[in-house]
């Protein structure tokens, strides 16, 4: 699917889901498998970014667990859902009831949860040094959104597929530079953003992104020949004309540089890639 924008906007691709291997009841048990243990396998969307999260750097997440309608009746979990010898454990144990329940989660390496912060949300944000791919991996807010799970959302063992997608929006620039035969650029700055907003789980309501413009320092993906290619992640929001601007510095001390800034308004919006062509001579 394609967008028309000023950027170049590339759709995920979702991977395959493999599921594990677990114990003969599951596979007999009928549905809804009442009083037996709710078990789960986990996938990360494609990411955007090679250097996002994906299902193989996915250690841990946060799961919630409620009755269809939200209430807390049959079903009331939240747990931190963890892999262990290539399993996912919670920290306590979920029960299969009489129904179908509805189930969400989500993960932001470094940054914990309460079962409080999921249902009143929390402000979130993204690193302002996403030069290194730790940086980067940290700003990767990864959910799924709430939803009413059926025997669709099962695989072939009776396992709850959660599949957790890239809440924020991923910016990646391309910059063709002419006349050298090295890349000049000592660091890539993307100005104009905001990087923090309130965010609640439990309803999917991520607030507007508030505070200060603050500069992002983005990650080199390939320090090969020339077009270099860089990628940050960004907060969803709207981001006026001539606020936007992509700075190369070109010595440690940043004081010689050259800056685009974007001429028309942006809407970034999650779980979506741009893309940025430039060239500098």
């Amino acid at each position: 699917m394609k967008r028309t924008n000023n950027f170049t906007l590339a759709a995920l691709a979702a991977l395959c889901l493999a599921g594990c291997t677990q114990d003969d009841e599951r596979t007999a048990a009928g549905l809804p498998m009442t009083g037996t243990p709710m078990r789960v396998v986990a996938h990360v969307d494609a990411p955007m970014t090679r250097e996002a999260m994906t299902t193989n750097d996915l250690t841990r997440y946060y799961f919630r667990v409620t009755d269809a309608d939200g209430g807390t009746d049959e079903y009331n979990y939240f747990t931190t859902m963890k892999l262990t010898n290539g399993q996912w454990t919670g920290d306590k144990e979920m029960t299969w009831q009489s129904t179908f329940p509805k189930v969400s989660a989500l993960e932001q390496k470094g940054v914990n949860w309460s079962e409080t912060d999921y249902t009143d949300g929390k402000d979130v944000s993204v690193e302002t040094n996403q030069s290194t791919r730790d940086g980067l991996l940290k700003s990767d807010l990864l959910y799924m959104k709430p939803k009413t799970i059926t025997a669709a959302d099962l695989d072939d063992e009776k396992n709850i597929k959660v599949n957790l997608a890239h809440l924020f929006a991923k910016l990646k620039v391309v910059v063709t530079v002419n006349g050298v035969p090295f890349n000049p650029i000592k660091s890539l700055v993307i100005g104009g953003t905001k990087i923090q907003a309130h965010f609640t789980p439990e309803t999917g309501e991520l607030g507007t992104a508030t505070g200060d413009a603050t500069p992002i320092t983005a990650y080199i993906e390939d320090e090969g020949t020339s077009p270099y290619t860089y990628e940050c992640i960004l907060l969803p929001q709207t981001v006026e004309a001539n606020t936007l601007t992509v700075t190369a510095y070109l010595d440690e001390t940043q004081s010689q540089e050259k800056t685009y800034t974007h001429p028309s308004t942006l809407t970034l919006q999650g779980n979506t890639q741009y893309t940025l062509s430039l060239t500098m001579d």
